[in-house]
């Protein structure tokens, strides 16, 4: 994984998890310190920041130029106030090993209330806040199991839209970060999870 200092560019991040039981009740909450941005973080930030048109891998494994040159189109990157699983904070069931080359979860949990499913509700974010050293980022969810059964989450990552080939303002998802739990976490049928990254710029 790429790794950052905590005064570089990129930010420290903290991976919080906090479960919710079948009878709404919060357990105590779980943090790990992770920095495991992937390789499409990087080339995104070399195309807008050198302003090159640098090629990546969107979470469908299709590799093509990142828009940022070419007149005429909207070039950001975004997550905004998504539901479902196709961006934002995501979960998985894989604990294959952390690979710098990731492109998507190795095995993402989908959007649903049916087998294997977690119901992925907003994505949110608190306002950016002033921390002892710097300023901090908050984008948080909330993942409910209505499946029937526990899933067990091993993988947690963020995807992004990101300005890409094709018509004018065409988008597709990638994944900058993708971090493993270790043990993993059980969520229980009926109960529910909040997965937070905290991005953490040190200055």
């Amino acid at each position: 994984m790429l790794k950052t200092r905590h005064n570089l560019l990129l930010p420290r991040i903290t991976l919080a998890i906090q479960p919710i039981s079948p009878d709404g009740r919060m357990g105590r909450v779980r943090r790990i310190r992770t920095n495991s941005w992937v390789k499409q973080m990087a080339l995104i930030m070399y195309g807008n920041i050198g302003w090159i048109d640098a090629s990546a891998v969107d979470v469908t494994g299709t590799s093509g130029s990142l828009i940022i040159t070419i007149s005429g189109y909207t070039i950001r990157m975004r997550i905004g106030s998504v539901t479902g699983s196709t961006q934002g904070i995501v979960a998985g069931t894989s604990n294959a090993a952390l690979d710098r080359d990731s492109f998507n979860l190795a095995a993402k949990i989908n959007h649903g209330n049916a087998a294997g499913q977690l119901f992925y509700n907003t994505q949110l974010y608190d306002p950016l806040t002033t921390i002892t050293g710097g300023y901090r980022i908050r984008l948080f969810r909330q993942l409910d199991n209505s499946s029937g059964a526990s899933i067990t989450i091993q993988e947690v990552g963020l995807i992004v839209d990101h300005s890409w080939p094709g018509v004018l303002n065409n988008f597709s998802q990638f994944l900058v970060l993708r971090d493993l739990i270790p043990g993993g976490h059980t969520v229980p049928n009926g109960g529910s999870v909040i997965l937070r990254y905290d991005l953490d710029w040190l200055v």
